[in-house]
């Protein structure tokens, strides 16, 4: 029995390649400082407003987050119910 030639790139080599660049990236990311945020005593309340507006956008999506948690919990139940009720009418 013969080995097949490998023509295509497995998933594991993909996924090596995908990992390689993500280090890569964080590398970068690391190697450049991060500029601190200035505070509203030295000039910065424009940062200090975009700092507070983005602290309320990250709320509201948290919200958002567990709302559609909710919701996808109870889709999940009726679906189970659902698929019961099927397999109740099939075996019947």
């Amino acid at each position: 029995m013969s080995v097949p030639a490998r023509d295509e790139v497995s998933r594991l080599d993909i996924a090596q390649q995908r990992l390689a660049s993500a280090l890569n990236r964080l590398e970068g990311a690391l190697a450049n400082p991060i500029a601190p945020v200035s505070d509203s005593t030295s000039g910065g309340f424009e940062d200090s407003e975009k700092l507070t507006a983005l602290l309320v956008e990250v709320a509201e999506l948290r919200q958002d987050n567990n709302n559609l948690e909710g919701a996808n919990a109870a889709a999940l139940v009726r679906v189970e119910e659902t698929i019961a009720r099927l397999k109740s009418v099939l075996a019947a």
